[in-house]
């Protein structure tokens, strides 16, 4: 094997780590459903705002992965419930930029929460051993996609 190649194990982990996305993300549409909360864009939307502050339409399609038509559409909706507002760009007087407001806030915590109760009730099954090693694991797995490459990625797509 090569310095390079992962192993079997390595492999294997990767691909753990991979499959509890598709999980999570169900677990987050079912949550939102039966709470007849919005969709996880709208929530994205509202998360990118509260993460990166004020931002073009452009950038957070970038960040949200969606298209500009589907972020102008979203947006529309989110400034005429009055959780985002359109401000001057102070760089360009001639761009705007999206803001989340305090309504736009409460409604990214009252979803935060809902997910949190969901995972806390998948998590019970687990001793206090496990919860242990989980927390590390996690830990350690943040810490690596929050590094040097994550946020030079980031950097990028502004």
């Amino acid at each position: 094997m090569s310095v390079n190649e992962p192993s079997a194990a390595d492999l294997d982990l990767a691909k753990q780590v991979r499959g509890l996305l598709p999980r999570l993300g169900r677990l987050w549409s079912q949550t939102l459903r039966e709470a007849g909360g919005p969709s996880i864009v709208r929530v994205r939307l509202l998360a990118v705002l509260s993460d990166k502050g004020p931002s073009r339409a452009g950038e957070l399609a970038s960040f949200c992965g969606a298209t500009p038509s589907t972020v102008t559409e979203l947006i529309d909706g989110l400034v005429s419930e009055g959780q985002v507002s359109r401000e001057d760009d102070p760089r360009d007087r001639r761009a705007v930029v999206l803001a989340l407001t305090d309504r736009g806030r409460a409604e990214l915590r009252r979803v935060e929460d809902l997910m949190t109760s969901t995972l806390l009730r998948s998590l019970e099954g687990l001793s206090g051993a496990q919860r242990s090693r989980l927390r590390i694991a996690l830990t350690d797995l943040n810490e690596i996609l929050s590094g040097p490459a994550a946020q030079k990625e980031s950097r990028l797509v502004r």
